[in-house]
């Protein structure tokens, strides 16, 4: 009895087992996921090189992608009419280990995408009751603004006829893209067809390259739409104005399948607008607004890394003093505007203990020029600092006022034309010279021509400070002025404000560089020396760089805008505190509206100060000689005594790899790094410098061997030797083989080896170079020989730092150009070879080959990281011999 109980157990055990595997995998789908597609090879089917790669839905629901392959910017069925590895290869990158699938956006017109497959069950779906749709991206540190608007998840339609409430068609039904921003735009048509969304949904901005960002865009069951990215909600979502308006996607009969990794504007003969840059790991979609316990990853703030440091507000030392700058708030005023209540409110509460002098806006005071409301609002807020005993200088933006009609914001025809009229409608009615405002802060002196740029004069420590606001679309009824007010104001140190001076670099935000309208302004303040300083906003990023004036002089430039990150801004201000003491300039960005907050109030976002590059910065200055030119008062000390707990930490400790503040001629580097204890964790500092033509040392004199900076350096040999026959040059008597090289350095370098005479190259082909200048020559050399080229904006950028894989690129055209004969040694095999651009993979193999290049000491090749001056100079004697 017990034999046959056993007998049957077994067989229905068997039968269970049998039923399950042979039933469809879709009755244990899970069930509010319609579809998973984890972009790895143990997920897929097929193979890219053959163009017929299939990624299985996960979810069981038999919604798989396949790959699509373009020509020509149009479908092909050519399978062999490119090599598609090209354009889609797999992956270690993953936040889960399994790997991802890389869309390299190299090309416009041809390259590959997926799309659900003809009979997948969601091509019908129309999302009734709300939808989830997650997605895990990579942003490649090499993203560039040429990838702007690329498309990562879109649903198309048989003809754009066919969808009458998708603001642009062109992109289908539904569209999920990066903008020039590096925002995610979400657009999309509701379920029937029937109500335009009046705004797009936008996330906050990924700041960040090289690293993943988790994408979640949810809707309800009343068609209210929101953005979330790492976990960050955006403050631009959209509520639906009439109840349950937004429900769902639409579906187009006709063609309803949803595309991966491309974005199309099908418009009379063209179908593909770019590629995808940048991996994708996973994209979930689900019925209804998931809560965030049942996303992909839970917790996606783990993704943002190590965001900020809740350190209560204090000074470095007890007699330093705050200037602050409050960048582009027309998000927060908007939308957040308790934020910026609490952080105004926040920051006059930290006069005292902060020593804060003085407090400029940036220009973007709101949103809309036109809004009333929004003018009045930022009324009530900013009124305040008027009210207190902080000295406060509003300046416009380009939000707050408009060009005339027919000019670009950006047409330099019109901001430099003496006899512009600008639209103004409030900002002069709020903060010009005969505002309520003014009449509360007299002592800013709003006389200018325009009646939008302003003055004030500020005492802090040993200095009567001049700030001087610019408005930007004045500047050409403003110049007279401007310059006037620098020629009788000699003995000030001078900081410029202005909304637009500078701006950041695609892929690094902390990276920073003149915008035209800067190059402008840098004309006229470059020649007088009491201008050391000036801070500006509009692009969206943080960082700074030192350029150096007509005598010789450091000008501090500084970046400041964080509209597009969490709660538009969240309140972070710019704290510049200066230390007479020390010879330093902390920059800070700090939120005295997140210092409101309780442990239990605060999100992941809501940090006191951002850390990292480009927010939490160091930067030498010898304020004795810097300033030789200014009249010097009694020192003012600040009565709170502050402790300085600054460790100091040698030169010798800091690494290779270590990246360093710029050079100053009177001070050593290692009074320049430290570590403050009270940081979570400490950022090197880096501020790149431009010496102009005169700054540079006209001859390599060679110090003695115990005053080497590279002494007893891995590189010694090699830097010698460029040295030597005068390729590289010092600077202020020291080399700084640990500095990333920059497009110049190198170009220079090369044009020299074949005794270029720059004299004899003097043609304008870049708009960014001096065509009288002996680096223009050298530039115009290397062009015409097909060795290095320019960017899309006409601009060489001789100052923009290399990445190892681009010099790999330029030295083999170099080599190849001049017949130089070498053997060629086997081929090395880098453990980091999938991190190589796709474009770049010849290149580094040739240039290993020849002997040209090395990898690093760890088996890598380092592709993507910017070269330094020692590993240039030993590129350079292996070009030589």
């Amino acid at each position: 009895m017990k034999n046959n109980l056993k007998v049957k157990a077994c067989s229905l055990f068997l039968f269970v087992a049998m039923w399950i595997f042979l039933m469809p995998n879709s009755i244990f789908a899970e069930k509010n996921v319609i579809a998973e597609w984890n972009f790895n090879r143990d997920n897929s089917t097929g193979s890219i090189s053959e163009g017929d790669l299939i990624i299985k839905d996960a979810s069981g629901n038999n919604n798989d992608l396949i790959m699509q392959t373009y020509t020509g910017g149009h479908l092909t069925n050519d399978k062999n009419a490119e090599k598609w590895e090209d354009y889609l290869k797999f992956s270690d990158e993953s936040t889960n280990g399994k790997g991802s699938i890389e869309f390299s956006g190299v090309a416009k017109d041809k390259g590959a995408d997926f799309i659900t497959v003809n009979e997948a069950p969601i091509n019908s779906e129309i999302f009734r009751d709300g939808y989830t749709i997650e997605i895990l991206y990579y942003l490649p540190k090499d993203w560039t603004n040429n990838d702007k608007w690329m498309g990562i998840l879109a649903r198309q339609v048989a003809d754009t006829k066919n969808v009458k409430t998708m603001d642009e068609p062109q992109l289908g039904s539904t569209s999920i893209a990066v903008s020039n921003c590096k925002e995610v735009q979400y657009l999309t048509a509701n379920a029937d067809d029937s109500h335009m969304m009046d705004s797009s949904v936008w996330s906050i901005a990924m700041d960040k390259g090289g690293q993943w960002y988790h994408v979640a865009i949810t809707c309800d069951n009343e068609g209210n739409i929101k953005s979330y990215l790492n976990g960050a909600e955006s403050f631009r979502n959209y509520d639906s104005t009439d109840k349950g308006a937004m429900k769902g996607i639409f579906a187009d009969s006709n063609d309803g399948r949803f595309r991966v990794g491309s974005s199309w504007w099908k418009e009379g003969f063209q179908t593909l607008d770019k590629f995808l840059n940048g991996n994708i790991q996973t994209i979930k979609i689900s019925r209804g607004a998931l809560d965030k316990s049942k996303w992909i990853i839970p917790n996606p703030e783990k993704l943002a890394g190590d965001f900020g440091s809740n350190k209560e507000f204090s000074l470095e030392n007890k007699n330093n003093y705050n200037f602050v700058f409050l960048p582009d708030t027309q998000n927060t005023i908007k939308f957040k505007k308790d934020v910026m209540n609490k952080a105004i409110e926040g920051l006059i509460k930290d006069a005292d203990k902060g020593n804060i002098k003085a407090v400029s806006h940036l220009g973007d005071i709101v949103e809309d020029y036109d809004s009333k409301e929004q003018f009045e609002d930022s009324k009530n807020i900013f009124y305040k600092l008027a009210d207190s005993k902080i000295k406060t200088m509003i300046i416009p933006g380009n939000h707050d006022y408009l060009p005339e009609a027919g000019f670009g914001y950006d047409n330099k025809a019109f901001y430099l034309n003496p006899n512009n009229r600008p639209r103004d409608l409030f900002y002069k009615e709020y903060y010009g010279k005969d505002s309520e405002f003014l009449e509360k802060a007299n002592y800013v002196v709003n006389d200018s021509p325009s009646g939008r740029s302003s003055y004030m004069k500020v005492r802090a420590g040993s200095y009567e400070y001049l700030i001087i606001g610019l408005s930007w679309y004045d500047l050409g009824r403003d110049r007279e002025w401007f310059e006037n007010l620098l020629k009788n104001n000699k003995e000030n140190p001078t900081i410029i404000v202005s909304h637009n001076i500078v701006d950041c670099s695609d892929t690094e935000p902390s990276s920073v560089e003149f915008s035209g309208v800067g190059e402008e302004i840098w004309k006229i303040i470059k020649k007088y020396d009491q201008v050391f300083m000036t801070v500006s906003g509009h692009y969206h990023g943080a960082g700074n760089k030192i350029y150096m004036n007509d005598n010789k002089k450091p000008v501090l430039t500084v970046l400041a805008d964080y509209q597009f990150s969490y709660n538009g801004g969240n309140g972070f201000f710019k704290y510049a505190e200066f230390d007479e003491d020390a010879n330093k300039i902390f920059l800070k960005t700090y939120s005295p509206y997140a210092a409101t907050l309780s442990e239990g109030e605060k999100t992941f976002f809501d940090v006191n100060y951002m850390m990292g590059k480009g927010n939490d910065d160091v930067i030498s200055l010898n304020f004795n000689e810097r300033f030789d030119f200014a009249k010097k008062f009694e020192r003012e000390n600040n009565a709170d005594d502050k402790k300085d707990d600054r460790i100091e930490i040698p030169w010798t400790e800091i690494k290779d790899n270590a990246e360093i503040i710029t050079d100053n001629s009177k001070e050593n580097l290692q009074d320049n790094l430290f570590i403050r204890s009270h940081h979570e964790k400490t950022y090197p500092v880096k501020v790149t410098s431009i010496l102009t033509e005169n700054n540079k040392e006209t001859k390599n004199e060679i110090k003695k061997d115990d005053e080497k900076d590279y002494k007893n350096h891995w590189a010694e040999e090699f830097i010698s030797k460029v040295l030597d026959k005068n390729l590289m040059d010092l600077y202020n008597g020291k080399f700084y083989p640990n500095r990333k090289s920059t497009r110049m350095e190198l170009v220079k370098a090369l044009a020299k080896m074949q005794n270029v005479n720059p004299k004899d190259y003097s043609e304008e082909v870049f708009k960014d170079m001096d065509k009288n200048s002996d680096e223009n020559g050298y530039v115009i050399w290397a062009n015409k020989k097909g060795i290095i080229y320019g960017y899309e904006d006409n601009e060489f950028k001789p100052n923009r730092e290399i990445t190892r894989e681009e010099v790999a690129a330029i030295i083999n055209r170099y080599f190849e150009k001049f017949g130089i004969e070498r053997k060629e040694f086997k081929k090395i095999e880098f453990k980091d070879k999938s991190k190589i651009s796709d474009w770049a993979k010849d290149e580094v193999e040739k240039a290993v080959s020849r002997g040209l290049f090395e990898g690093r000491d760890d088996g890598n090749f380092a592709p993507k990281d910017y070269i330094t001056r020692a590993e240039i100079s030993r590129v350079i004697v292996n070009l030589l011999s």
